[in-house]
């Protein structure tokens, strides 16, 4: 798994270069923040779908894989190299 979100990190860096000269930066940065928030969103709801102790299942797993690659996943193409991209 380590190695397929590593792929979506390096892919989404190489989309960043072509987005950015056609949405601009403010407009990936925003759909970059609210990605992240789905994301956790996403995560927040498996975990409270798993519960804990002696009622602990694993319902919430699914959700939890799909916020984590989809966090992954906008965090590689907006919030993450926006940055280093602009540094003078």
């Amino acid at each position: 798994m380590p190695s397929i979100i590593n792929f979506e990190q390096v892919l989404g860096t190489f989309i960043t270069g072509f987005l950015l000269i056609k949405l601009g930066r403010k407009t990936i940065l925003q759909i970059g923040t609210l990605g992240a928030f789905l994301g956790n969103a996403l995560i927040f709801i498996g975990f409270l779908l798993n519960g804990s102790g002696d009622d602990a299942t694993s319902d919430g797993q699914p959700l939890i894989l799909i916020g984590l690659f989809l966090y992954m996943g906008v965090f590689g193409i907006s919030l993450g190299p926006i940055v280093w991209l602009y540094i003078p």
